[in-house]
């Protein structure tokens, strides 16, 4: 492999890693729900992740380059929406600010949206803006949970306001919370009675004993759970009530909730007495659970609590043997939570089930109705599904657990004795369900939120990390210190006088024979405004000479200076060490100090060494692997080179072929004319031989007067390449003589290949050709 081509692996090679880096930038934003963005000066879009396709349809790669506003269009932005975001942008500009949020409504899909733009604004060294970062998040499903937790907060309260008692709550003896019927019971508002003490409405003779009965609950002290008592009404009526209290959260601070029973038509009616008491406990019961189900689901946010907390009050209202709650999917009922089934020894067997609706009919029944389904015997109901593993079930009871668009899933009841379970039963349940859907969808919400909460935050981690990275690559010393080529350490010191120094015009010169050639200019210099010139001549020619920065104000104190164009007026000529010139200017007078000049130096000599480092190695590599009589590659060089193309030729599977040469009687030669004739005369061949071939194709010094091309990708060709340096030979002794006398030169040639399957070794192979080249030679001079 020539040198040449090393140098452009090594520079693809770079520029490879840095389309990887991009690549795998890319990487880290697939997958996350945002569209990732960033918009260059001239707001074209320089970089597109995230959700690009599922958000916008179309591809990253599709919108590099295109305007800024396209991201906003196609995600669903009017051009009024539009317009609103760039007087944002505006105002964020002028006002010189770096961050901007704001929403932007879209239309997609038939319905209407909302997203979140988030944009990094930076700025450059003059105030304008350079670039800026950005997300598109959609919002809409935020804005709905918002609206959801809202729509369960209504419910609940509701729930509470259709009790049949009266409900407060107590927090350090102020009513924080009255239904309406305790309000009703005191003929009061309940605006009158919040802030109010509670002991202002219980009747004087009770209030010490309340006090105690409280004290001593808080305490954890035995005391029974029902308190009887009297309150007293607006118009100063007494009212017999029994007050149950239980310590709960509320607000995020303890709170005593308090279920108050009106007691007065049990003490009128005596004879009604025992059915009131159980109608009472039923409905108290049934009260104070839904009352805590309210706050108990609310204050729930995982859905593993939410699972739990259903069953653990589905019991309170209705005893079991065991319970599952069962979520849908499709058309299959997941098992989510279970309770009970431990004592079966069936609890991870029961976690694990799922099942198609389509294969059980009571729970199919059951999605469909509006009370659930009560099995009273299982063994006497033909829709049952026996198996060994449940035939201890003799009754069952599903709830269906739903919001008012889709169904959820099932609240399921077992039990080990038959007719444990009634309607009454069912019905007291429904409450309950409806409960636990809204805390099930708040759960569900509230998780997707936080999990999209992680991802964005280590997403925006990944890109920041991935900036830094970035920004490291154009650090002018690095680069240097990695450049490979002359002509890349040329164009990344006049970048970096640019974009680090701040010169917009300058040039770079290099040594060639006895002229300076310019290599490298910026991007602002007009065409023609700098040209190669002569070592003796010019401002250029005289930096070099001396080795000494010149800085000047005005061309009238350089006087050997030749402007390329009437407009510059200042500049700084540093020499490169003695390998060439740096030229800035301006066309304003004074542009230039000597901290510019030291800065300056301080980059050239970064350079310096970056182009004697390049090449010292290029010298290296040519002694190493080049024969200095011919310049021909050397016998070393054919053991590596011949190694790469038997693999390349494995690999592509395309045959290797190679020619041997034997300059005929070279001895004879050095004998008759000297060593320097003979010296000549393989000079000549080796020029003739590489005329002869491809630039692919390799010539190779093998010994003292034979040489050996190799050809890649050549089989039978082998033979017409032979034959053209033999016709190459004999015109070249036809048209001028190498050596005195008209001595001809002659060439002995010996041909060969070998193909990727071939079970032949290298040394096989050269083997062959060299005895074919002798048994040319001996022909030759069998037939003169």
């Amino acid at each position: 492999m020539e040198p040449r081509n090393v140098q452009r692996k090594d520079v693809l090679g770079d520029r490879n890693a840095l389309e990887q880096e991009l690549k795998q930038l890319r990487n880290v934003t697939q997958g996350i729900e945002d569209v990732l963005y960033s918009v260059g000066r001239r707001r074209e879009i320089t970089f597109i992740g995230g959700a690009c396709e599922n958000m916008l349809g179309r591809s990253s790669e599709s919108l590099i380059g295109r305007p800024a506003e396209e991201v906003a269009l196609l995600a669903g932005a009017s051009r009024e929406s539009l317009r609103e975001l760039q007087r944002a942008r505006d105002r964020a500009v002028n006002a010189r600010e770096t961050a901007l949020r704001c929403e932007l409504p879209v239309a997609r899909a038939g319905s209407l949206g909302l997203l979140e733009v988030r944009e990094e604004i930076r700025y450059d060294r003059n105030g304008n803006v350079a670039s800026v970062s950005g997300a598109l998040h959609d919002i809409t499903d935020q804005r709905r949970v918002e609206e959801a937790l809202r729509e369960t907060q209504e419910t609940l309260s509701g729930i509470l306001e259709q009790a049949n008692d009266g409900i407060l709550m107590i927090q350090d003896g102020s009513l924080t919370y009255v239904n309406r019927n305790l309000a009703r019971l005191l003929r009061r508002t309940p605006t009158e009675l919040l802030g109010t003490e509670f002991a202002e409405h219980v009747h004087p003779d009770d209030r010490a004993r309340l006090l105690d009965h409280s004290r001593l609950r808080l305490a954890g002290k035995d005391v029974p759970s029902v308190c009887a008592a009297n309150l007293v009404a607006r118009d100063g009526t007494s009212l017999p009530v029994e007050l149950t209290a239980s310590r709960v959260p509320y607000r995020g601070m303890p709170a005593d909730l308090v279920i108050v029973r009106d007691v007065t038509e049990r003490r009128l009616t005596e004879g009604r007495r025992e059915a009131l008491i159980t109608a009472e406990r039923e409905q108290r019961l049934l009260a104070e659970t839904l009352a805590e189900v309210s706050l108990a689901l609310t204050s729930c946010t995982t859905l593993a609590d939410v699972l739990a907390e259903i069953l653990h009050q589905a019991g309170r209202i209705v005893p079991f043997r065991a319970a599952n709650i069962a979520l849908l999917e499709g058309g299959t009922l997941r098992m989510a939570h279970a309770q009970g089934y431990e004592s079966f020894g069936l609890e991870n067997p029961v976690l694990s089930l799922t099942e198609r609706l389509d294969g059980f009919v009571l729970d199919a029944a059951a999605i469909e109705s509006q009370d659930g389904v009560v099995v009273r015997d299982t063994r006497e109901d033909p829709r049952w599904v026996v198996v060994p593993e449940t035939a201890w079930i003799r009754a069952y009871l599903a709830i269906p657990i739903r919001l008012p668009e889709r169904t959820l899933g099932l609240l399921r009841l077992d039990g080990d004795v038959p007719g444990v379970f009634t309607e009454a039963d069912a019905r007291r349940l429904v409450p309950l369900a409806s409960a636990a859907a809204a805390a099930l969808e708040n759960a569900r919400l509230h998780e997707a939120a936080q999990r999209e909460l992680t991802e964005r935050r280590e997403v925006e981690e990944d890109l920041r990390e991935s900036k830094r990275k970035i920004e490291r690559l154009y650090e002018a010393t690095r680069v240097l210190a990695t450049c490979t080529t002359e002509d890349a350490v040329c164009q990344s010191s006049v970048k970096a006088a640019e974009e680090i120094l701040g010169f917009p015009l300058c040039t770079l010169d290099l040594v060639e024979g006895d002229r300076l050639i310019v290599k490298a200019m910026s991007k602002q210099l007009p065409n023609g405004a700098s040209t190669e010139s002569a070592l003796n001549e010019g401002l250029a020619g005289e930096t070099y000479r001396t080795r000494k920065t010149q800085i000047f104000g005005t061309l009238d104190e350089v006087p050997e200076a030749k402007p390329t164009r009437e407009e510059f007026r200042s500049g700084i000529s540093a020499p490169i060490g003695d390998l060439g010139v740096f030229q800035v200017v301006s066309t304003k007078p004074r542009a230039f100090g000597s901290e510019d000049a030291r800065l300056l130096e301080l980059l050239l000599g970064h350079t310096t060494e970056a182009l004697k480092r390049i090449r010292l190695q290029q010298k290296l590599k040519e002694q190493a692997v080049l024969d200095p009589l011919t310049s021909a590659y050397n016998r070393r060089y054919f053991g590596e080179v011949m190694q790469q193309e038997i693999s390349r030729s494995r690999r592509y599977e395309h045959p290797v072929a190679l020619v041997m040469i034997d300059v005929d009687r070279l001895k004879d030669i050095n004998d008759r004319f000297g060593h320097q004739a003979g010296d000549r005369v393989l000079q000549e061949v080796a020029k003739l031989l590489r005329s002869a071939v491809r630039d692919t194709d390799i010539v190779i010094r093998y010994g003292g007067d034979e040489f050996l091309i190799v050809l890649p990708e050549t089989n039978g060709q082998a033979e017409v390449v032979a034959e053209r340096i033999r016709e190459a030979i004999r015109r070249r002794n036809e048209e001028s003589q190498v050596l005195p006398g008209g001595f001809p030169v002659t060439l002995a040639i010996g041909t060969g290949h070998w193909e990727p399957n071939s079970p032949q070794s290298l040394e096989a192979l050269l083997a062959q050709v060299d005895r074919r080249m002798y048994e040319n030679k001996r022909e030759q001079r069998s037939h003169p």
